[in-house]
C-alpha cells in the first residue's frame, strides 16, 4: 500500500528538497499538495525535483483573497456573491492545476456557516473537563444543532449550486473531487448534508474524502459517530486523511494517539488514496514510524 504525506508537514522545513528527502526516507511514496502552499512555495516545490503527486487539497495555491482573508476562509455557501465567486474560482483553479499536473484527485472543503463558533469552543472545554454527561452540556449541544439547522436550511442550497459548477469543471478534466469530513460543527457538510449531496449527485466526479481526526473529534463531543461516516459512505470514498489524536487534539502522527485504528482498518476500502496529514509540530522521529505502523494496521 502506498502512503502520501501532506505538504502540511513541509512548513517545518526551509527547503522542499530536504522535505522530499525526509519523506522518502520515512517510506512515503507520494506527496499531497495542500493549501499551505502559496504561489511562491508551490514554485519552490515543483522545481525541487521529481516526485509522485497523490492529490491536491484546494485551494492550491493559497493566497490572500480580495477581502483580506486567506482563501480557505471563504465559503462556497456564502450569500455574499463576491465571496462565493472567489471561493468557487479557487477550487476550479485547483482542478485546472491538477489536470496540468496529471493528478486525478482534488480534495475540497464544501464551505461553512457564519454561526456562533464560540458555542463549540465552550462545548469542547466542557468535554475536556469531563462534563459531557451533564444536562448543561446536552442543552448546549441541542442549541448548536438547532442553530445549525436554521443556517443549513437557508444556505445549503448555495453549497449545492457551487458543487454543481465544481462537478462540471472536474468532469471536463476527468478529475475526481473528494468532499472532506470537516473538523468543526459550523462547517459543511455534516452527516445529513453529505447524504443530501450524494442524493443530488448520485454519480460522476464527486466523492467522499474521510478525515480520521475530524470525524473522531465530532464523534467525541456528541455528534455523528465516527464509524457511521465510514459505513454510510464507503462506496463513495476516494481517499482518507490519516492522523491520530489525543482527547481533541488531532493531526498527530498515526500511532501516537488514542484513535481506534482497528475500527478504521475494518471500515476503509483498500483501493483509495491514503494521505497522512501530519502537523508540522510532530517530531521527525515519530514521522519515521508512521508507515510501518500503518502497514501493520491497514495492510491486513
Amino acid at each position: 500500500m502506498k502512503y502520501a504525506i501532506s505538504t502540511m508537514y513541509s512548513t517545518r522545513y526551509g527547503s522542499m528538497k530536504k522535505f522530499f528527502s525526509d519523506a522518502k526516507k520515512a517510506g512515503f511514496e507520494q506527496i499531497d499538495l495542500s493549501s499551505v502552499l502559496t504561489e511562491d512555495s508551490l514554485v519552490d516545490l515543483l522545481s525541487a525535483g521529481e516526485f509522485a503527486i497523490s492529490s491536491l487539497h484546494a485551494p492550491v495555491p493559497n493566497r490572500i483573497s480580495a477581502d483580506g482573508r486567506w482563501l480557505p476562509e471563504l465559503s462556497l455557501g456564502s450569500v455574499i456573491p463576491d465571496e462565493r465567486r472567489e471561493a468557487l474560482k479557487s477550487v476550479n483553479s485547483t482542478i485546472d492545476l491538477a489536470a496540468r499536473l496529471k493528478t486525478g484527485t482534488v480534495v475540497i472543503h464544501a464551505g461553512h456557516y457564519y454561526m456562533d463558533t464560540q458555542l463549540e469552543l465552550i462545548l469542547r472545554k466542557m468535554y475536556l473537563k469531563g462534563r459531557s454527561e451533564t444536562s448543561e452540556y446536552e442543552e448546549l449541544r441541542k442549541k448548536m444543532i438547532k442553530e445549525r439547522m436554521m443556517h443549513s436550511k437557508k444556505y445549503f442550497p448555495l453549497v449545492l449550486d457551487s458543487l454543481k459548477e465544481i462537478e462540471d469543471r472536474a468532469a471536463k478534466h476527468k478529475i475526481k473531487v473528494g468532499i472532506e469530513t470537516r473538523a468543526n460543527f459550523h462547517e459543511v457538510p455534516d452527516y445529513e448534508e453529505m447524504l443530501s449531496i450524494f442524493e443530488a449527485f448520485p454519480r460522476g466526479a464527486l466523492g467522499y474524502w474521510h478525515d480520521t481526526g475530524h470525524a473522531e473529534a465530532q464523534s467525541r463531543i456528541g455528534f455523528t459517530g465516527h464509524i457511521r461516516w465510514l459505513e454510510t459512505f464507503r462506496r463513495r470514498i476516494l481517499g482518507v486523511h490519516l492522523h491520530d489524536m489525543k482527547k481533541l487534539r488531532d493531526h498527530m502522527a498515526p500511532g501516537t494517539g488514542d484513535l481506534d485504528w482497528e475500527m478504521i482498518s475494518a471500515n476503509l476500502p483498500g483501493n483509495i488514496t491514503h494521505v497522512c496529514e501530519i502537523g508540522e509540530w510532530n517530531r521527525y522521529g515519530k514521522v519515521k514510524k508512521v508507515v510501518p505502523f500503518l502497514n501493520s494496521m491497514l495492510s491486513r
